[in-house]
C-alpha cells in the first residue's frame, strides 16, 4: 500500500516469500495486521479521498469521495505519475459526490462501469480528452467514441447551459424569455445513437427531449426520476413524431418510472421487450386526446402485444386499463 500526499491511496498485491514456513503464531499476527491495515485504508480513504488498485497495464479507480469540497478532478494518472496511467474507472467511483461539478477523463480509460457518476448532483460536465480511443464527450455530456451510446448526462447540466447561455446573468424570467426552454431545459439526441445507457438521463431537469429514429435501445432506469420531462419527441432530419419512433427495439426496467409530467406515448409495433415498471408512476394523461389518440397508444392490439412482446411486471402506467392497443399511428405530428 502506499499513501500519497494527493489524497490517492494505492492498493497492490503483496506477494509471499517463496518457501517460507507459517507457523499459527505468525498466521494470528498477519490476519490481525491485515485487518489493521485494511481499517486503516478505510480511514484513509474515506478522509482524504481516491482509491486505485492495479489494473493490467493502468490503475483502476475504485472510489473518488470528495470530502474537501473540491468542484473539479482529473482521472488519468495516480498522484500525476505519468507512469502510472488510470485506464478504468470503476462502478460507483463517484457516487454521490456532493461537490463535483467537473470531470475530466484522461486518454488512457477505456473502461467505466455503470452508475459511475450516479447521484453526483452538481455535476455539470463530463470532458474527455480528444486522444481517447473509447470515450468522447460533445460539450460535456458523455458517449462511447464512436456516439452511438449516450453514457451520461449530468444532473447538472441545466447549470452548464444557463452559464453557457448567460441566463444566470438575466436579473427576471422575462427576460429570460422562450428561449430559456429551448436552451436549457431541452435536449437533442445526436442521430448517431442507437443506445440510451443505464441511468443516462436519472433526475435530471430536462423538460424537452428530441430522441433519433436511429435509437433501438433504452436500457434500465434511462430516464428514471426525470419529473420535469413533458415531452419526448423523435426525428430523422426534418422529420419529426410524437413520442417513440418505429427503430425502438427495446425499453429497460423503469426506463421512464416516476416521470411526472409526460403527457402522451406511443409504443411502436418494432418494440419487442418492456421492463418491469418502465412506465410505471408516469404522469400520463388519459383524459385528453392529441389529434385523435389517447394518452398512452400501442401500435399493436392486444392478442399481437402479448405474443410478440416480452413484457415485465407492472410495465404499464398505473392501470393496465388506460393502455389503448390497436392505435396505428399514420401521421407525423
Amino acid at each position: 500500500m502506499e499513501n500519497t500526499n494527493d489524497n490517492s491511496v494505492i492498493i497492490e498485491p503483496e506477494e509471499t516469500p517463496k518457501g517460507k514456513k507459517i507457523n499459527k503464531k505468525s498466521a494470528i499476527i498477519a490476519a490481525v495486521s491485515a485487518v489493521a491495515i485494511a481499517a486503516l485504508c478505510l480511514i484513509i480513504i474515506f478522509a482524504t479521498g481516491s482509491r486505485f488498485i492495479k489494473n493490467g497495464d493502468g490503475y483502476k479507480l475504485i472510489s473518488s469521495r470528495n470530502k474537501q469540497g473540491v468542484t473539479e478532478t482529473t482521472v488519468d494518472c495516480v498522484k500525476g505519475n505519468k507512469s502510472k496511467p488510470v485506464n478504468a474507472i470503476s462502478s460507483g467511483a463517484f457516487g454521490s459526490n456532493a461537490t463535483l461539478e467537473i470531470i475530466k477523463i484522461g486518454a488512457d480509460v477505456k473502461e467505466i462501469g455503470e452508475d459511475a457518476f450516479r447521484n453526483c448532483t452538481k455535476l455539470k460536465q463530463i470532458k474527455v480528452n480528444k486522444n481517447n480511443e473509447y470515450f468522447c464527450d460533445i460539450d460535456g455530456v458523455l458517449f462511447d467514441k464512436k456516439a452511438s451510446r449516450i453514457i451520461c448526462y449530468p444532473a447538472a447540466y441545466a447549470d452548464y447551459l444557463t452559464e453557457k447561455f448567460h441566463y444566470d446573468e438575466k436579473e427576471n424570467e422575462e427576460e429570460k424569455g422562450k428561449y430559456y426552454s429551448d436552451d436549457v431545459l431541452s435536449y437533442t439526441i445526436p442521430e448517431t445513437v442507437k443506445v440510451i445507457g443505464r441511468r443516462c438521463f436519472e433526475g435530471s431537469g430536462i423538460v424537452s427531449l428530441m430522441i433519433p429514429y436511429s435509437v433501438e435501445t433504452i436500457e434500465e432506469r434511462a430516464f428514471y426520476n426525470c419529473t420535469g420531462l413533458e415531452t419526448i419527441i423523435s426525428y430523422s432530419g426534418s422529420e419529426r413524431t410524437y413520442s417513440l419512433s418505429s427503430g425502438v427495439k427495446t425499453i429497460g426496467k423503469e426506463a421512464f418510472a416516476n416521470d411526472g409530467r409526460i403527457i402522451y406515448f406511443y409504443i411502436p409495433a418494432s418494440v419487442e421487450s418492456i421492463g418491469s415498471r418502465a412506465f410505471a408512476g408516469t404522469g400520463t394523461r388519459t383524459d385528453i386526446e392529441i389529434e385523435s389518440e389517447k394518452a398512452f397508444s400501442v401500435e399493436l392490439s392486444e392478442k399481437e402485444f402479448k405474443e410478440k412482446v416480452t413484457a415485465g411486471k407492472n410495465w404499464y402506467p398505473d392501470k393496465y386499463e388506460n393502455v389503448n392497443f390497436g392505435v396505428k399511428r399514420t401521421v407525423n405530428k
